[in-house]
């Protein structure tokens, strides 16, 4: 049975870093811990992104409360705060990495608020339950590129 989409609440709650606060993208690793807490006491489910698709699409059923984790970019706060925290609770995530940007690439100024991480440290966080998904290679905004550069974004970064 497929679910028309506005009917279904299921958020989706996205993080860029997981750290000491230099930049509104930071969130404080105890607020990190006092958000999974609120979720847990307040019932919600964690879900894959994979199991949220399956719902969308009629081949699981939704959870009275469902709920996804996801984190943008690559941080080192991802690894080094966020999946500790999430295995004690054996909660599931995704990890949207920036491919150009991992172990210490070149990266723009307006990211240098933290650190990210290395393809080893990937590797960790994948084999830790994390799913791994491409971000492009530079970050950059595909609505405003040529449609080749737009393609080579997205293939190259897988």
């Amino acid at each position: 049975m497929r679910f028309p989409w506005k009917r279904l609440r299921i958020p989706i709650l996205y993080y860029h870093e997981i750290g000491l606060p230099s930049s509104k993208h930071v969130l404080a690793p105890g607020a990190f811990e006092a958000q999974l807490s609120w979720l847990a006491d307040a019932g919600f489910q964690p879900l894959s992104l994979d199991a949220v698709a399956d719902v969308y699409e009629g081949r699981r059923e939704a959870p009275d409360r469902g709920m996804a984790l996801t984190f943008d970019d690559g941080r080192s706060g991802v690894g080094r705060h966020a999946a500790a925290a999430l295995s004690r609770r054996g909660w599931p995530a995704t990890l949207y990495v920036v491919t150009g940007w991992l172990d210490g690439a070149e990266i723009p100024d307006a990211e240098r608020y933290s650190e990210f991480l290395g393809w080893d440290e990937v590797r960790d966080l994948r084999d830790r339950g994390f799913t791994i998904v491409s971000h492009t290679v530079s970050h950059a905004n595909l609505k405003r590129i040529p449609v080749e550069a737009a393609a080579e974004e997205i293939s190259a970064s897988r």
